[in-house]
């Protein structure tokens, strides 16, 4: 997979990942991750994305799959250890868990159960301390505030979660489109 920023975070494919129409319908655009392959993912070939101690934001859209509705990943960054794990994860039906490993918060699902394209937006404003989600351009709850800041470098995973974890337990089920990140956390006006 081509990072298209000029970063050159450039990505391989493993498992059972393949393209498809994008949230446009432009026909292998996007990827479809079917869940079933413990090694379905996509890993940074470089392992050196750091986002310690600084803002991020990551945006992405979903088409999630009915068996999404469980604990399926849609990112990890960074090590499985406490503030170096960044991940998201659909924590069953009810919410999205939006974590940093051991410093982690839940928010509403806006869309229970929906299998259509949503874009959803995580924020982190290392400065004032908060982390907020956003989903068709609506912030979901209010900002939560972590104890610790992110700390992880590392790998970016797209449809697992960070990549030291031992395999891919909870692996994405449904198709990411536009995954995007950067090292600043956008405004809300931005986000529109």
């Amino acid at each position: 997979s081509y990072d298209q920023s000029g970063n050159d975070y450039h990505a391989t494919v493993y498992g059972d990942v393949f393209l498809t129409d994008d949230h446009h319908g432009n026909a292998e655009s996007a990827y479809y991750f079917n869940g079933d392959n413990d090694e379905s993912r996509i890993v940074t070939d470089s392992d050196n994305m750091d986002l310690s101690n600084r803002s991020h934001t990551i945006s992405l859209h979903v088409k999630p799959d009915e068996a999404a509705y469980g604990h399926s990943h849609l990112f990890g960054h960074g090590t499985a250890s406490g503030n170096h794990g960044l991940h998201s994860r659909f924590q069953g039906s009810n919410s999205i868990l939006y974590g940093f490993w051991n410093n982690d918060v839940g928010v509403s699902q806006p869309f229970p159960g929906s299998t259509d394209w949503h874009h959803f937006i995580y924020v982190y404003d290392y400065d004032n301390n908060t982390r907020s989600v956003y989903a068709d351009g609506i912030l979901i709850d209010e900002p939560n505030y972590p104890g610790s800041p992110y700390q992880g470098v590392g790998h970016l995973v797209i449809g697992s979660h960070v990549y030291d974890y031992g395999g891919n337990p909870d692996p994405w089920y449904g198709t990411i489109d536009e995954f995007i990140v950067w090292d600043v956390a956008l405004s809300e006006e931005e986000l529109v």
